[in-house]
């Protein structure tokens, strides 16, 4: 038997070290023996620590100590001089939950002092001294009003979650900022649901702002593996945790340091898949190396029974974020992620609209994944604690619900054990009332900006304004004034919240009483109710629309109302709509079909009126007399030689011998128009849109537009806001003073899509309605209510009609018009201040030319005086457009000079 000789491989050679003499030694270990080295930690935990050391320096300074302050090895405190810390902390804390700190707030705040000490000063506090402060607070402070509260901690099911979406993709009314946000916010939910991770490892944390660590396209693998029905190709979609709690991207191995999560494609219901959402962002980002679009998916089959099927991502694009922020001008920020203030606003603001009582937050799915875990014999401890990232005993204490899953009375009498009853009771579902409000009304509405801190902040602006308008803007008063700002704005959002919650509440409780109630009148009359027809209490919700929307119809539809496709990959279409929503480009309005672009409309324009200036000229030469009516030279003459005989109650049309006798002088007008292409208007009409019935598409013809705004003017709807009730990104804002008005029918009906050309025009109401008495609201269809002042008629507007009016809801805002021009010197000042006012003048006069041209009911001219007025007529019209030009001119290189003054200041 030959023998097998085994040759060590060479090591590797060490790298020189420069010899030290013994002091040298000596030195360095002195140094190092001089402190503690303490373990790394995350920058949440520094900034406890930060706080305990602000709170042990305050705490000495209340009494006079003037000894040594967290120095390096200073003597530990007493245990007397801790326990009267703790006290101190007690008694100056302000609560949440209650009026001053909980007992476990208070305990925390005690283990992060302590361990802070020990970093600090390298000196540890006994354990007997912790354990004399801890039984001092659990006795002491408890019987001096220390409470043991707890927040109630609710938990959503998968049925929760079912609603939750349902609701978001088929009825929600609200529309985000970007359609993405849709998507985003779907997909962010499901995440959670399936994974039991935390909001922070998938977007960016808020104990971590600013970092911009969420989730890119590196941290997700798409394979295809014959795992399907019939062995046919089924998505898998892996998706790895870079950022979780204890392990948060260290840095190591990707695939050996990390937690990886694989999820499935849900063929019985794409509203629940995943897969299908990330498809739809991918897509839209433009991911993939091999597919170009969704259509493709169709041609992939499986390779059989061990291969898979892996998706190439584009290595440019694998560090782009998937969960991403809007910018101010609604397009989607490459570099910047979705942060979990703004999801935990957007995720509160869905369970109000769908009607929970409790607050709908992200750990709610975290911990109803927890509770649907917690005792599946298939998921070992070591599997439970590994996808939660938490021990098993920890996620007993702050996970699963305080509700026992035990059937007790089940097992005592010897019944089959049921589980049904107890999943309700865990569940969000359990206190949902569709109906119930989610904004304040008006009474709530005014007690809240009554409330005495907001009126005293209103009333340091107007200070803080009137200063800066006096003294100068200052740099030190603009900080002042934008600090106040944001103080109210504070103010306002926690008072408005916790008013909001204490309504809601009140109204749930009313309701749960209203139907107790029913049911007993009910009985005791005997009249009988079939359950399964809905009542009139029910809500009426409305499916997206796919006139509006027709993206999210199809998605609404193939989530949750189509019948799926067991054996097939996602539906292309779905998959398209999914990456048209999410398409990052600025969203823009939408508008159904296409615009009638302006220069047809003003092509078919010049040739009626050329037409029109055929038929005069061949009346001219026939020798017609000019003075009979019946000819005349130009259009702008023709419709003021038309107004003069409309004043004379003419309804017959003398129109090349027509002589159609018409029963009123607008059908007059619509025949001129209909038969003759002659109309009263100088200027093209501008093709109009109605948002509330985007079926009828764009009107071009004015009188098909009256028609249209009389059917708006007889009977207004309740809501002016279209945004609100129709799923529109950018929808129409209606005037409901115009409403109540004796003008045209599309004076009345008149929409804004920007909302700062609205609130201008609401001033100039503002400023006729501000000095009335008692007034009602100019909506017919609304309340006979009197309202005392204009200030409660807008709140009316908000709570009943929907419209958000300016300086009543959030904040007065920095009134740029008031306070920009403070360093204007006083040549430049004087000189803008004069072209204003001359360029008022020049819109005013441009206004009534107009307003004169199109007047339907104008006076009558003579026809002697006929040209004269004619050309005066012209020249103004020039004469004012020369100076609205000039004005505007001059205006800019004002503006310029100020901004060019205020850099030199």
């Amino acid at each position: 038997m030959s023998s097998i000789t085994y040759t060590e491989a060479p090591r590797r050679s060490r790298r020189d070290v420069t010899p030290i003499s013994e002091k040298e030694g000596e030195a360095i270990e002195a140094r190092y023996s001089q402190s503690l080295h303490h373990p790394p930690v995350v920058p949440p935990t520094s900034k406890r620590y930060i706080h305990a050391q602000m709170l042990w320096k305050e705490f000495l300074q209340f009494r006079h100590y003037n000894g040594p302050c967290l120095q390096h090895g200073e003597p530990i405190p007493s245990p007397g001089r801790l326990k009267h810390f703790m006290e101190w902390v007690f008694k100056g804390s302000v609560g949440l939950l209650t009026e001053r700190m909980t007992l476990k707030t208070l305990k925390n705040t005690w283990y992060s002092f302590r361990t802070m000490y020990f970093r600090t000063t390298d000196n540890l506090i006994p354990p007997h001294i912790g354990t004399d402060v801890l039984s001092f607070i659990k006795t002491e402070l408890r019987g001096k009003g220390l409470a043991k509260v707890r927040r109630q901690k609710a938990l959503a099911d998968a049925l929760d979650i079912g609603w939750l979406l349902t609701y978001l993709w088929c009825y929600d009314i609200h529309e985000f900022r970007h359609p993405r946000y849709r998507v985003q916010l779907s997909f962010m939910l499901l995440l959670i649901t399936y994974t039991g991770a935390r909001p922070g490892t998938i977007i960016e944390s808020s104990a971590y702002r600013g970092s911009n660590q969420a989730m890119r396209y590196k941290d997700f693998e798409l394979i295809g593996l014959p795992t399907g029905p019939g062995n046919s190709l089924e998505l898998i979609l892996k998706v790895r945790f870079r950022y979780e709690k204890g392990n948060r991207d260290q840095g190591g191995n990707d695939h050996e340091e990390y937690k990886w999560v694989a999820l499935r494609e849900d063929r019985i219901c794409r509203g629940r898949c995943p897969v299908s959402h990330f498809l739809g962002l991918a897509f839209a980002d433009d991911i993939f190396v091999d597919l170009r679009k969704p259509g493709e998916l169709k041609y992939l089959k499986s390779l059989g029974n061990n291969e898979g099927l892996h998706f190439r991502f584009k290595k440019t694009k694998q560090d782009m974020l998937i969960f991403r922020h809007c910018k101010k001008d609604n397009s989607i920020d490459p570099e910047l992620s979705y942060n979990y203030n703004e999801a935990s606003r957007d995720v509160a603001e869905l369970g109000i609209r769908l009607g929970f009582r409790e607050t709908l937050r992200m750990y709610n799915l975290r911990r109803g994944t927890a509770n649907a875990i917690d005792g599946n014999a298939e998921v070992s401890p070591n599997q439970y604690s590994q996808l939660l990232g938490h021990a098993v005993k920890v996620m007993g204490e702050s996970y699963i619900s305080n509700i026992s899953a035990i059937d007790v009375q089940g097992i005592i009498n010897h019944e089959s054990l049921r589980q049904d009853h107890i999943r309700m009771l865990r569940s969000m579902r359990l206190n949902l009332n569709p109906n119930a409000p989610t904004s304040l009304p008006f009474l709530e509405n005014k007690a809240v900006l009554e409330h005495p801190d907001l009126v005293q902040l209103d009333a340091d602006l107007r200070i803080l304004e009137g200063k800066r308008l006096a003294e100068g803007d200052s740099l030190q008063l603009r900080q002042q004034h934008n600090n106040t700002i944001w103080k109210r704005k504070r103010l306002f959002v926690k008072l408005y919240q916790k008013a909001r919650i204490q309504y809601r509440d009140i109204s749930f409780e009313l309701a749960d009483s209203n139907k107790i109630r029913k049911m007993i009148e009910n009985g005791e009359n005997g009249v009988l109710t079939d359950k399964t027809k809905t009542t009139s209490e029910s809500p009426l919700l409305k499916f997206i629309s796919p006139t509006h929307f027709p993206d999210r119809f199809a998605i609404a539809v193939g989530f949750w109302t189509q019948e799926p496709h067991h054996n097939a990959l996602p539906d292309a279409s779905i998959i398209q709509a999914l990456q048209n929503l999410c398409m990052p480009e600025e969203c823009v309005n939408y508008y159904p079909g296409k615009l009638q672009s302006m220069a047809a409309v003003q092509f078919r324009r010049n040739l009626r009126a050329k037409e029109s200036k055929r038929l005069n000229d061949v009346r001219r030469k026939a020798g017609l007399n000019s003075q009979s009516g019946q000819a005349v030279q130009s259009r702008k003459s023709i419709s003021t030689h038309l107004k003069r005989h409309l004043t004379k109650h003419q309804s017959q049309c003398l129109w090349d011998k027509c002589n159609l006798q018409c029963a009123s002088e607008e059908d007059l007008q619509r025949h001129l128009w209909e038969s003759h292409s002659v109309t009263l208007k100088q200027g093209p009409f501008e093709p109009k849109f109605c948002f509330e019935h985007p079926e009828c598409g764009w009107f071009t013809d004015e009188f098909n537009w009256e028609d249209h705004c009389e059917i708006h003017a007889k009977a207004p709807r309740r809501n002016l806001n279209l945004v609100q009730s129709y799923h529109m990104f950018t929808a129409g804002l209606q005037c409901p003073f115009c409403l109540n008005t004796q003008s045209l029918f599309s004076k009345q009906f008149t929409q804004f899509t920007n909302r700062g050309i609205f609130n201008r025009h609401m001033d100039v109401h503002q400023k006729a309605y501000r000095d009335r008495g008692p007034m009602k609201c100019p909506v017919l269809s609304c309340t006979s209510d009197l309202f005392t002042s204009y200030f409660e008629l807008q709140i009316h507007f908000f709570d009943i009609h929907g419209l958000k009016l300016k300086g009543f809801t959030r904040s007065h805002g920095l009134r740029h018009s008031k306070l920009d021009h403070v360093h204007v010197d006083d040549e430049i000042e004087e000189e803008r201040e004069f072209r204003e006012d001359f360029a008022e003048l020049a819109l005013d006069l441009e206004n009534q030319s107009e307003d004169d041209a199109n007047d339907w009911t104008d006076v009558s001219v003579s026809d002697d005086g006929l040209e004269d007025t004619i050309g005066r007529e012209a020249s103004a019209s020039k004469l004012c457009g020369r100076i609205k030009r000039k004005v505007m001119l001059d205006i800019s290189s004002c503006k310029h000079q100020k901004f060019k003054s205020q850099r030199s200041n």
